[in-house]
């Protein structure tokens, strides 16, 4: 007997490594953690699936409903004449992705029976905090710094920004605006935990430490986040019926706690993080959407197909836009890119007002896949490997199996 709560403590050990490997786009010696992982999560999916001879039914629908965006896909990519496969190649893994997300939900609901949603979103926001304390080590080491970074590697963006000392990404091979969304949408998590579970004093305590360190992290990674986080708990304050999940007087807490110990970090290590805040920051002074509008938002002049260049490929003319809307508008034209924006519409009124479940994350995954549609404005979130597509994914998985056991 003696022996099973040890066995135990290795499959839930082994369960978290792999939702951190799953979760975080890592590049570890060379190869690209998250990708093997999803294959390989995506074939366990295959054999359950031949093994059970069943699907639940709003998986099936999601898996129809990226088939059907890889068709669309393809449409332009041969048309003309297999240009530019990148934006293709999210969506591939966006499948890989979502099926491997069904897989590690099955893993939780067997090893935690229905406790698994509170242990899932634990786990994300303990992968958010290992990655912040990863940063927090770099920043202050540069002997810890050349040992890490000889065994994960960075985008040549990343690398460089990381020399300039304006930004670290940690284990993320590439940072910008997506790592700041990552820590919001983990806070966002994390405030969930506290509102809705029943936790005895130190493990609250413990979230309420997280929530304040998470905070931090948005505040240094970048403004998008913050612009997330801070209109998620704008909104929770005046929203009726608890729509966002949030428990009302826990967020006047955490907004005070986090701006109390912000400004405290800000003065005490105003020095070390000055340059980072001034260029996180720098652009609300910038007049941003007149700079967007100018210089970001443009249409090819065969607006229906496009040039079929999504302008990030190898052997293809660069772009000049980091939107994600335009640039799929060069690849197959308006009309695809806006169909895949209005298809995010889509599952967020699906999930809110069709999908009956149980989850405490319907509120969550319904203001993501909205979300997704103004971070298409900002950045690209086409289902790529970001950490931000697994949060989506872990947390609609589960949401379908709440349903089901329903």
């Amino acid at each position: 007997m003696r022996s099973l709560p040890a066995t135990s403590l290795i499959y839930k050990t082994t369960l978290f490594i792999v939702t951190l490997l799953y979760i975080v786009p890592s590049v570890i010696f060379s190869f690209p953690s998250a990708t093997l992982t999803a294959l390989v999560l995506s074939l366990f999916f295959l054999f359950k699936i031949l093994i059970d001879n069943k699907i639940e039914k709003n998986t099936f629908i999601f898996i129809g409903y990226l088939l059907l965006c890889l068709f669309l896909l393809l449409i332009p990519f041969l048309y003309h004449g297999g240009l530019d496969n990148t934006v293709f190649k999210y969506f591939l893994y966006g499948l890989l992705s979502f099926v491997s997300s069904v897989t590690i939900i099955s893993f939780y609901r067997s090893l935690y029976h229905e406790n698994f949603e509170y242990y899932l979103l634990r786990n994300i926001v303990c992968v958010a905090l290992i990655n912040l304390a990863l940063t927090t080590v770099i920043l202050f080491s540069n002997s810890f710094m050349d040992v890490f970074y000889s065994v994960f590697s960075l985008s040549e963006s990343a690398e460089r920004y990381l020399k300039l000392g304006l930004r670290i990404s940690g284990m993320f091979a590439s940072g910008f605006s997506i790592l700041s969304v990552f820590y919001a949408l983990s806070l966002y998590l994390n405030l969930i935990i506290i509102s809705e579970y029943e936790l005895p004093p130190r493990v609250r305590l413990f979230y309420y430490i997280s929530a304040v360190i998470l905070f931090c992290g948005i505040v240094y990674s970048g403004r998008l986040g913050l612009i997330v986080i801070a209109c998620v708990l704008t909104l929770s304050l005046v929203a009726k019926n608890n729509f966002f999940g949030l428990d009302k007087r826990l967020v006047i807490k955490i907004m005070l706690l986090s701006g109390v110990f912000s400004l405290f970090v800000i003065v005490k290590y105003h020095e070390q993080i000055y340059a980072t805040l001034v260029w996180a920051f720098g652009v609300f002074g910038d007049n941003t959407i007149s700079f967007i509008i100018e210089n970001m938002l443009f249409f090819p002049k065969d607006y229906i197909i496009g040039i079929g260049s999504f302008g990030r490929g190898a052997n293809v003319e660069y772009i000049e836009s980091d939107l994600g809307f335009v640039l799929l508008s060069y690849y197959g034209g308006i009309f695809l890119s806006s169909f895949i924006l209005v298809s995010f519409l889509f599952w967020a009124i699906y999930i809110q007002f069709f999908v009956r479940s149980s989850s405490r994350l319907k509120p969550f995954v319904t203001l993501l896949f909205l979300c997704h549609i103004a971070f298409n404005f900002k950045d690209v979130y086409f289902f790529g490997s970001s950490g931000v597509t697994q949060i989506l994914f872990l947390t609609l998985s589960a949401l379908f199996y709440k349903k089901k056991m329903q």
